[in-house]
């Protein structure tokens, strides 16, 4: 695979984006973003990260799907919004034994209902409602 890159090559520009609302969904991608350097009450922190991505029900106007995606830390501890989120979709809490060895790899494929929620940035620099 090249990882040659031009200015015509896309990205960035608009995109058309997901309305507000629930929708079924089912998640298709999730990635290892490897050890990401991040800022926590103002201290610089290193820790593994994932992107899980779905693909949802809803069509945008040129037929194609919405995709959502929500970036993690790679934990499952008690605080950890992952462990949040896939005891939310899952519709039950861990057991201990899931806990010691959880594998990703058991959600990819299968379906959940998305909340979409549009917040403005945490810059202010793009609000609610599309910008």
């Amino acid at each position: 695979m090249s990882l040659t890159v031009n200015a015509g090559s896309g990205g960035g520009g608009d995109f058309e984006q997901c309305p507000a609302g629930s929708f079924a969904a089912r998640c298709y991608q999730i990635i290892d973003l490897g050890h990401q350097t991040f800022e926590w009450k103002g201290e610089a922190k290193v820790a593994p990260k994932v992107r899980i991505t779905w693909e949802l029900n809803e069509m945008m106007q040129d037929g194609r799907p919405f995709s959502i995606s929500r970036e993690y830390t790679a934990s499952i501890g008690d605080k950890a919004n992952l462990r949040k989120d896939l005891e939310a979709w899952r519709g039950r809490p861990f057991t201990a034994t899931e806990l010691q060895n959880f594998s990703l790899e058991n959600v990819l494929g299968a379906p959940c209902l998305l909340g979409v929620v549009h917040k403005p940035s945490k810059d202010g620099s793009k609000g609610s409602g599309g910008d």
